[in-house]
């Protein structure tokens, strides 16, 4: 950062520019100190857990029980007690604003969670509200910029 110094005399208010300084300002060591346990996803929800990849680990509130089938497969029921969301690329954005106002924040939790489409679509209509909201709260953060994760 510059910093302006302009020399003072009383008998001149006014100093003509050649006579003002721009210098560097002094660097604090704090100026270089990166404090990796602090939040800088200010807004996003507490329980968020940063994963070394710059995914985010949500523990949901309230766990999920889904009935699950696939073809020639008996049912299984799967159980969410957290749900993981991931970064998303430019295929996902487009696939987000490609959906109807009804369906993108559904189409933006499956792109960002991995999760096959009907799983997640259903994990999220039975989500309870609060969670929803937190999972939502993470995907609009990823829309924002997020964290740098290296790549």
């Amino acid at each position: 950062m510059m910093v302006k110094h302009i020399p003072t005399d009383p008998a001149d208010p006014a100093v003509p520019e050649e006579d003002v300084i721009y210098e560097e300002a002094p660097r604090t060591a704090s100026d270089d100190v990166v404090h990796e346990d602090e939040a800088p996803e200010k807004g996003l929800p507490p329980r968020a857990q940063r994963q070394g990849d710059g995914s985010y680990i949500l523990p949901l509130r309230v766990p999920v029980v889904l009935h699950v089938q696939r073809a020639g497969q008996a049912v299984q029921n799967r159980s969410f007690s957290e749900v993981r969301f991931y970064r998303m690329t430019g295929a996902d954005l487009m696939a987000v604003t490609a959906s109807s106002s009804e369906t993108s924040l559904a189409t933006a939790f499956t792109r960002s969670s991995r999760l096959n489409p009907a799983v997640a679509t259903k994990l999220f209509q039975k989500m309870d509200g609060a969670d929803a909201a937190d999972a939502s709260t993470i995907i609009g953060f990823f829309f924002g910029g997020g964290a740098k994760t290296g790549r």
